[in-house]
């Protein structure tokens, strides 16, 4: 079914703005799975250098397991309907706001980076889900990440580490540094950004990393927890960065 087929299904009316959509099953309980229905419109530049963003549409719904394996199955009312974004970083640039004929670049750029949407897994795809936040927000991580990179190459800020307690053998911890300095960003799944209430200007990141199988056969994921301070326009001021291999279970 067509992109715009299955908005026009689920939606119930046309909507020719998604240029894709793919479906997802997740198991809920022993008798009903999540399906969750997802809309991409093209990828556009977010006006921050090396940046891309797409604009998502999802709707969920709680579905009968013996009703999964079908799409066409008569639709009911959704439980959930959110807007969202997703975002990909290209390039090495190091962030911040683009103008002029760079804007145009980024603007090209990113028009080529499709697909948004990975059609076999929610998680995985060329661009990541950011929860909670702005094109601006991704942008602080993506400049406090690089810093702290910046740092640990340089021995100013060495990052602590927790081993994957699922793998008997986890080779990242011997090397914290070489680990955060290996991260691909084409690998970033997720990304979590929170503000500290009593002082707005303290960031708690938290980056979801797919980890190369090369490093290890049954590696996973590896998540980068980071406090960053904003120092409006200044390079962020990293507090504390942790890279900690993880191994999702269902």
């Amino acid at each position: 079914m067509s992109p715009s087929a299955l908005a026009e299904y689920v939606l119930g009316g046309a909507n020719k703005q998604f240029e894709e959509a793919a479906v997802y099953d997740r198991l809920q309980d022993a008798e009903h799975n999540r399906r969750n229905v997802v809309f991409a419109q093209r990828p556009e530049f977010s006006g921050f250098s090396g940046i891309c963003e797409a604009r998502t549409l999802s709707v969920s719904y709680s579905v009968g397991v013996a009703e999964s394996g079908s799409h066409a199955a008569s639709p009911v009312e959704p439980e959930k309907r959110e807007d969202g974004l997703r975002f990909r970083i290209v390039g090495d640039s190091p962030g911040g706001h683009a103008g002029g004929g760079d804007a145009r670049g980024w603007e090209r750029a990113c028009a080529a980076t499709g697909p948004v949407l990975d059609k076999d897994d929610e998680r995985g795809g060329r661009f990541f889900q950011l929860w909670y936040g702005t094109a601006g927000d991704v942008d602080f991580a993506v400049r406090a990440l690089r810093e702290a990179q910046a740092e640990a190459k340089s021995s100013r800020h060495v990052p602590e580490c927790e081993r994957d307690v699922f793998l008997d053998s986890d080779p990242m911890c011997s090397d914290p540094v070489g680990a955060l300095l290996r991260l691909n960003w084409q690998r970033l799944e997720g990304l979590s950004i929170h503000a500290d209430k009593a002082t707005p200007t303290i960031r708690q990141l938290t980056f979801f990393f797919s980890r190369d199988r090369r490093e290890t056969s049954r590696a996973d994921h590896v998540h980068v927890e980071m406090t960053a301070i904003d120092d409006s326009g200044s390079p962020p001021r990293i507090e504390s960065v942790k890279i900690a291999g993880v191994t999702y279970v269902d």
